[in-house]
């Protein structure tokens, strides 16, 4: 969704817009009632498009307002809503040169115009309606026009072009540029194409690259989890195989138990047997004795032995029912062992037959892994060498990329070339143009010149031979001035001890305010005047006059910061009609290599210090130069005025300062071009001069172009180039650059054109 600015100051407009974009998917980031706030709420919101109106609230100049956004916000589309509806109006083509396509101009715009200009970019081709004479590529002359000085044979038009319009003969002039330009174009495209497909290629081969790798770890992933679970199998068989081995030592613990408790067994039961054996035989002998007849005495004996064999008896017995206990206990001690063990061996029996199942299990799944890890092997074997053959084809897409990278790399230089001879192409039309219509101008006026230097000669043959019988020496005269009518004006030198300078033959002794207006701070421009100033004073009376009030640069250079004497004061004077209090306030330099070459006119060191002084007032100014023009005193007053005092500037620019001839200065920076060019539209165009400081070939932004761009003729500018470590090095000693051996020359045409006016 494309975000979308208002500066319009109009809030039902808006709101009824708002509405209307809204269905078509664009969104209002913000609201701009005065210019002031335009930039400040682009930054803020960062739309990509602004839509402006011409009549928005304000002081501010809207075209310097559009000019910042196409510098700063270069991404940022405008969208202008214009009042006037003429063709070729100034404002229209200016924002034309900006770049600017997107324009409607009308008392009332269509709701239905304004949402479409908004959603839809124009072109270059889109403003063809505007009429803008201005660019070669609308250019139209006015037919009715031309069909009627081609008819009456006006001018220079019916000798040069005949039966052609000055359409035809800049079309049939422009037309090989033009071809040219079309095959530019068409190989542009064709370019572009290439580059697409160039695209569309690299992706497809970054796609199979990438699928390729995709393919190798997934390969690569299934092979480990297999060797994972083979372990994990062979960790559990061994587990399995120690608990049957620990089983089969219970087994054997269990069996040696058993056949100890059973031999024991044996043991006890035997000795029962013999003790029961002994107490059968004691009975018996006890049960001899008293069927026998004995003596009281044997019998005596008898009853003690038989007590005594009762005793041995019942102790035997007792030792036999202590045994038969003790048996019993380890019969039922036996038993429960029997029982544990013929349960033991049943469970034995079981886990052995469970053992053995899983064993088999075991084994068979054992063997289907290693033959399944054998497949993989196998397969991982043969993935391996399809990752490496994956490999070998990804570098050979790498390389594929490489070569495709570097001829997308050399399609897009090749691209920008034939962008860059493209323009070149349409600059060298847009000069053919404006060379072929200034030609034809030029032509016409020489040809009403020489029509007229012809009717002159005419009437002066005429009154030749109407007094040739009164003055012998007419046919004389005649040639005299046939003669004087092709040469050129003589031109002599000024000849200085430090400066030699080609002037034209001075034609009067009047006065001459020669001003110097920097585009922008830190141009140069007071060196330019400083040293054009140098210059004149070599041969002429000058004086210099500084209009900075903050920081004079003359001041300090050459030693007037000391003096009480100032502008301030002269101002004052000439406000009172004090023409002699002026001349009071005119001081020289203190330093040598300046004293007695120029008379300084700054303001003053008591002025510089005092924070409640009033600015330099404008019509005292004007005041103080027309008193100084007047009394004619001087030949040359050159003026510094500062780029910055709006109202002061204005004045200078409008004509209102009495300036015989007005110089620009600027560089090959963007803004101070841009500066140049606002202030040229308020300029009187044929006093006016541009002198671009610091000129250098090797920038991108040559004469031409900023001389079409700032729309005044080549003639109109000068180049300056100074050598600027030796120009600092001479400040410091107070010394002009333009008085050294071999530097003067830098600023013949600046003089030469200010000799001219006299």
């Amino acid at each position: 969704m494309k975000n979308v600015l208002f500066a319009i100051g109009h809030k039902k407009t808006e709101e009824i817009l708002q509405d209307a974009l809204k269905s078509e998917g664009l969104n209002v980031v913000g609201v701009v009632t005065y210019k002031s706030g335009i930039l400040k709420k682009i930054e803020e919101t960062r739309p990509d498009v602004v839509v402006i109106r011409e009549n928005i609230l304000g002081n501010e100049n809207i075209l310097d307002i559009i000019f910042e956004i196409r510098t700063q916000y270069p991404a940022v589309r405008v969208v202008f809503f214009a009042e006037t509806e003429e063709d070729g109006n100034n404002m229209i083509a200016t924002l034309v040169s900006y770049g600017i396509y997107d324009i409607l101009s009308g008392k009332k715009l269509k709701l239905a115009a304004m949402v479409n200009i908004i959603k839809t970019p124009r072109t270059l081709k889109d403003i063809g309606k505007f009429n803008i004479t201005t660019l070669p590529f609308t250019y139209r002359p006015n037919e009715e026009e031309e069909e009627k000085e081609l008819k009456e044979g006006k001018g220079l038009l019916k000798r040069l072009f005949k039966d052609k319009s000055q359409d035809k003969v800049i079309k049939t002039a422009v037309e090989p540029y033009e071809k040219e330009a079309q095959n530019k174009e068409i190989l542009l495209a064709n370019t572009e194409k290439e580059i697409n497909r160039l695209k569309d290629l690299i992706k497809e081969k970054e796609n199979k690259i990438k699928e390729l790798k995709d393919k190798g770890t997934t390969l690569e992933a299934t092979k480990n989890s297999l060797e994972n679970e083979v372990v994990s199998l062979k960790t559990k068989k061994e587990f399995l195989e120690k608990e049957i081995q620990k089983l089969e030592k219970d087994k054997a613990n269990y069996w040696n138990l058993y056949i100890a408790n059973k031999d024991k067994k044996v043991e006890l039961e035997q000795e029962l047997l013999k003790r029961r054996a002994e107490v059968e035989e004691l009975e018996f002998k006890i049960k001899e004795l008293k069927e026998s007849s004995i003596s009281e005495e044997d019998k005596i004996k008898l009853e003690a032995e038989r007590d005594f064999l009762e005793k041995e008896v019942k102790e035997k017995i007792e030792g036999i029912e202590e045994l038969k206990v003790a048996v019993e206990e380890k019969s039922k001690k036996f038993e429960k062992l029997k029982r544990e063990y013929e349960s033991k061996l049943s469970e034995e029996v079981e886990v052995d037959e469970g053992l053995e199942k899983v064993r088999d299990e075991l084994n068979k799944i054992i063997e289907a892994k290693i033959k399944e890890k054998d497949e993989l092997d196998s397969n991982f074997k043969n993935k391996r060498e399809e990752i490496e053959k994956i490999k070998e084809e990804i570098e050979k897409l790498g390389s594929d990329l490489k070569s495709m990278n570097e001829e997308y790399d050399n399609l897009a230089d090749k691209r920008d070339e034939l962008l860059a001879e493209k323009m070149k192409l349409e600059k060298n039309i847009l000069n053919l143009s404006f060379e072929i219509e200034r030609a034809a101008k030029n032509n016409e006026n020489l040809l009403n010149k020489v029509e007229s230097d012809t009717i002159t000669l005419e009437n002066l043959q005429k009154e030749a031979k109407k007094i040739s019988s009164l003055d012998a020496g007419a046919d004389t005269k005649l040639q005299n001035f046939r003669e004087n009518m092709d040469k050129s004006d003589e031109d002599d030198f000024i000849d200085d001890k430090k400066v030699r300078v080609k002037i034209s033959e001075r034609a009067s002794n009047k006065c001459q305010l020669i001003s110097f207006l920097g585009s922008k701070s830190g141009v140069g421009n007071t060196t330019i005047a400083l040293n054009t100033a140098a210059v004149l004073a070599g041969k002429y009376k000058v004086l210099y006059i500084e209009t900075d009030d903050k920081y004079p640069y003359s001041s300090y250079l050459y030693e007037l910061d000391n003096v009480n004497k100032g502008l301030e004061f002269a101002l004052k004077s000439a406000a009172a009609e004090d023409t002699e209090g002026i001349y009071k306030n005119i001081v020289k330099s203190a330093n040598e290599n300046v004293h007695g070459l120029l008379d300084f006119l700054t303001v003053s060191s008591t002025y510089l210090i005092d924070e409640n002084a009033e600015p330099i007032n404008t019509q005292e100014l004007k005041a103080l130069i027309r008193d100084l023009k007047a009394d004619n005193k001087y030949d040359y007053i050159v003026m510094d005025i500062k780029s910055d005092n709006n109202s002061l500037t204005e004045s200078f620019l409008k004509g209102n300062m009495y300036s015989d001839i007005l110089y620009i200065t600027l560089t090959q920076d963007i803004h101070s071009v841009a500066c140049a060019f606002s202030k040229k539209k308020a300029v009187n165009k044929e006093k006016a001069y541009f002198v671009i400081n610091r000129y250098d070939d090797k920038c991108k932004l040559k004469l031409k172009d900023i001389a079409e761009w700032i729309e005044s003729p080549l003639e109109s500018f000068i180049t300056i180039s100074l050598d600027y470590a030796m120009l600092m090095n001479l400040n410091i000693d107070g010394m002009f650059y333009s008085l050294q051996k071999g530097k003067g020359y830098i600023f013949s045409s600046i003089v030469s054109n200010i000799l001219a006016l006299k």
